[in-house]
């Protein structure tokens, strides 16, 4: 979950690499 919070910290949820990490999570 941290790491989670890392990325959703320093990546807006609009943006397209965010929805990468999100598919390959």
């Amino acid at each position: 979950a941290d790491q989670m919070d890392f990325l959703r910290a320093h990546f807006p949820r609009t943006s397209p690499l965010h929805r990468r990490l999100m598919g390959l999570s």
